[in-house]
């Protein structure tokens, strides 16, 4: 049976475009974590803010850790591409 070339070139851009939306969705965590760490040394403008940097203060390897798995994660993706 004959397959057509533009159903791989389809398929190939679907995967392509999850890949990148994976990517970024793990960018984007990584980057809400480091601006969230910011505020252990600086001042919270609002008060649910700062609540949160008690916890990032309080808390330090619960957070460092979901970090490090976060960029850990990045690392194996980009090893296993």
């Amino acid at each position: 049976m004959f397959k057509s070339p533009y159903r791989r070139d389809a398929m190939h851009r679907v995967s392509t475009q999850k890949f990148i939306l994976k990517t970024m969705v793990r960018f984007y965590f990584i980057l809400i974590f480091f601006l969230i760490s910011l505020f252990s040394f600086l001042k919270a403008p609002a008060y649910y803010l700062w609540l949160l940097a008690i916890v990032v203060t309080e808390f330090p390897l619960i957070f460092a850790g979901i970090t490090s798995l976060l960029t850990l994660w990045g690392i194996w993706v980009q090893k296993y591409q």
